[in-house]
């Protein structure tokens, strides 16, 4: 199982609207197959795995960190696959959520002979595809806030100059966390300051979907999002329609609200409704703000340089507050030494 968990990792980001899954077919401690998922259409995780073991999987085992699907979509159910194959013994890391399959690949198998184990490496399944779990659960896109900090907590000096706080290996970093994204989320501040490309470069990857939340106005004709709309999916999100746009290329969502306050939830389910299963925040402070006082963030990665600035803008700014007891409290906190900085990993207390 812990290849396979190693497998279903490798290609996370890199498998479209499918999970991250990895499968290794076994006999006697000795690795026959191995298989991971691809792009939608192409071979399932067991597929693969049963394919390159052949003959030899007869009588084998198979380790798989999601339970095999037993429907028909743009592959044949992976449950007839392993029957056939003669596959005695499958173990899987745990159920998998998405309704239409939830307990019933483990029941085919079963009943077709097949011996059943299910729980073996499930908390670490779980974290590969918490993002995929939750939009197939919800139809809410999960949602992990970046953000690059002095030692106190700013984003930026009073000039809003930020570039750049943090190190190459922290902006390594930011561009894997892209990858393995669908959507990278700013505010329209961001997009008037900075002029971001929000693509991935230094790695490998797809680039993500870029989402602009504004209050009212358009991003300008003569920005980089603007004028690259056309070559990758560009969204913008007003709380009232537009009377101009500034590009056929991009998509437009109106939330019909009454207030230029975004409400974040709203957006969110639009969001998912476009496909959306992860969103990455990456600013400036008013949309951090936003977010986390409407309680809508899964994950924080936050990258801490060794500097302290002595006034800026400050990571998140709400009202103000009267008692710690008001605090968001965090939990599977990790940090990351890195050469110039550290990185904190934590998700809110539910």
């Amino acid at each position: 199982m812990a290849k396979a968990l190693d497998l279903a990792r490798s290609v996370k980001g890199a498998t479209g609207d499918n999970p991250a899954v990895g499968a290794v077919v076994y006999k006697k401690g000795a690795i026959l197959g191995m298989g991971r998922t691809h792009m939608p259409g192409q071979d399932h995780a067991e597929a693969e795995a049963l394919w390159r073991a052949g003959k030899s999987a007869r009588g084998a085992s198979l380790a798989v960190t999601l339970e095999p699907c037993c429907i028909h979509g743009r592959t044949s159910p992976c449950t007839h696959a392993i029957i056939a194959s003669g596959i005695k013994r499958v173990v899987a890391a745990l159920k998998d959520p998405n309704p239409l399959i939830h307990g019933r690949g483990l029941l085919a198998l079963a009943r077709a002979g097949v011996r059943i184990e299910c729980g073996l490496g499930e908390s670490e399944a779980m974290v590969i595809n918490e993002d995929f779990f939750k939009y197939i659960t919800t139809g809410i896109p999960f949602v992990v806030v970046k953000a690059g900090l002095t030692l106190n907590g700013l984003i930026a000096a009073d000039s809003r100059h930020s570039r750049w706080i943090t190190s190459e290996e922290a902006r390594q970093l930011v561009h894997e966390l892209r990858a393995r994204t669908n959507a990278v989320l700013v505010g329209l501040s961001t997009v008037l300051e900075d002029n971001p490309k929000l693509t991935v470069r230094h790695v490998e990857g797809r680039n993500p979907i870029r989402v602009v939340l504004s209050h009212g106005p358009d991003i300008p004709k003569t920005s980089y999002l603007a004028k690259t709309a056309s070559d990758i999916r560009t969204i913008v999100v007003t709380p009232r329609a537009l009377r101009t746009r500034c590009s056929n290329a991009i998509q437009y969502i109106d939330l019909g609200a009454r207030t230029s306050r975004l409400p974040i939830r709203q957006v969110l389910r639009r969001l998912g409704v476009a496909g959306i299963k992860s969103v990455l925040v990456e600013g400036g402070s008013e949309i951090y703000t936003s977010f986390l006082e409407q309680r809508c963030i899964d994950m924080f990665q936050l990258f801490f340089a060794p500097r302290v600035l002595s006034s800026g803008i400050p990571f998140v700014h709400g009202q103000r507050t009267l008692s710690v007891r008001e605090s968001l409290n965090l939990r599977d906190v990790t940090i990351r030494q890195l050469q110039n900085g550290f990185m904190v990993t934590a998700r809110p207390e539910r």
